[in-house]
């Protein structure tokens, strides 16, 4: 006795199903591993697997690297962020010369301070500098953490 030819199609699609089921797991997994570096543009990865971030300090580099290219108020999923909203406003300075209006500067910095200590970890924010030069701003600060503290330079071209 031979199965019907639909049995059999059902069992196929069905084990191709619980396949394809398997393949998103691993893919999401792999999703969160990821590492983009905003200097080349492109997801990093160690062989076959992403390259993990296990220290902290790489990881708030990370978060301040978004930061800086995330606009504020762009975009509705970062409006309902408790506390200061994500992202900066840098965009509304962009043609602008910033010196020697030092009102527009503080503006700036201020809105960088308060960004930055929306993270949980970052303590405090130290000697937060802008200089532009040509078309290009550059921000230098200190960032403090709970046990250690490490420099930030970000390059936002205008």
């Amino acid at each position: 006795m031979t199965l019907p030819v639909s049995y059999l199609k059902i069992n196929d699609s069905i084990a191709e199903i619980e396949k394809e089921k398997e393949i998103q797991i691993q893919e999401t997994i792999k999703e969160k591993d990821v590492v983009f570096n905003f200097e080349t543009g492109k997801f990093e990865y160690d062989g076959l697997e992403p390259s993990r971030l296990y220290n902290k300090v790489e990881i708030i580099k990370q978060w301040i690297k978004k930061l800086f290219y995330t606009e504020r108020d762009r975009w509705n999923c970062y409006i309902k962020d408790i506390g200061y909203p994500f992202g900066l406003n840098l965009y509304k300075y962009v043609g602008q010369q910033l010196y020697p209006n030092m009102e527009m500067i503080e503006l700036i910095k201020d809105d960088i301070y308060n960004s930055l200590l929306n993270h949980k970890d970052i303590k405090e924010v130290h000697y937060l500098q802008l200089i532009q030069i040509d078309d290009k701003m550059y921000c230098g600060f200190i960032i403090e953490l709970e046990d250690t503290a490490f420099e930030v330079e970000e390059v936002l071209n205008s």
